[in-house]
């Protein structure tokens, strides 16, 4: 579940952070200091992403190019701690940020700045620090104890690869379409596939027997093949073009 351990990726960098730097530090108030404390941390700061020639206080950061997509696991795994932080629009909203998924996926420690939607869905997995005292502190512990450190990266994985992978959004996004379809009196469609009596039926508590039986569907559809792509537009084309 690390890919850091299966790719033989060495854990050089205390931290890494993707992402842009410059205008953007003023959508993410806590993001400053806590770079800044991760560069007194152990082993330093990686920073990927455009205009943190712009930081003065970066200076001192090891800093790369933008990451293409596919390079950002490896990078995420060349680091004992990934930093997250939650911009002011998506905390209005309750969102989460997209790199706590990818994170936690790639079997890494994720350090953050605190959100009630973030402890809520992830509490036991991440570490949450809002300053340069916490994130270091963060950092320290995660170097000096590679036991509890791993129990909590594999621990993190299972959580996403259990709920939270883009499968499961296929599910719950077509899922929905179909209970506002019923709730207006629309035609909903039907399947034109097999049903394997296997299906897991044990959906969330207050779904509706037609919810229940939608998604069992689907979840049919979304098999162990596609679950494993890395083309999520073609999961999506598959599945809609079964409809």
């Amino acid at each position: 579940p690390d890919i850091g351990v299966k790719s033989g990726i060495k854990r050089t960098f205390g931290s890494i952070y993707v992402g842009v730097g410059g205008l953007m530090l003023d959508s993410k108030p806590n993001l400053l200091g806590m770079l800044q404390g991760a560069m007194t941390a152990p082993l330093g700061l990686r920073l990927h992403g455009a205009h943190w020639n712009e930081v003065p206080s970066m200076a001192g950061a090891a800093s790369g190019l933008p990451l293409p997509p596919g390079k950002i696991a490896e990078a995420y795994a060349s680091a004992h701690v990934v930093l997250g932080v939650t911009v002011e629009a998506q905390r209005q909203y309750g969102m989460i940020n997209n790199r706590v998924f990818e994170a936690l996926a790639c079997g890494c420690i994720l350090v953050s700045d605190h959100s009630p939607q973030l402890e809520d869905l992830f509490g036991e997995f991440l570490l949450f620090a809002n300053d340069s005292a916490g994130v270091a502190a963060a950092i320290t512990r995660v170097i000096d104890d590679p036991d509890w450190a791993n129990h909590r990266r594999v621990a993190g994985r299972t959580a996403i690869l259990r709920a939270h992978t883009w499968a499961h959004r296929v599910v719950d996004m077509l899922s929905f379409y179909h209970e506002l379809r019923w709730e207006k009196g629309l035609h909903v469609p039907r399947f034109q596939v097999g049903f394997s009596p296997s299906t897991p039926t044990a959906l969330a508590p207050g779904d509706s027997p037609r919810k229940r039986a939608t998604r069992s569907r689907l979840l049919w559809v979304v098999s162990a093949s596609l679950r494993s792509t890395s083309d999520y537009v073609f999961v999506v084309a598959h599945i809609l073009g079964l409809l």
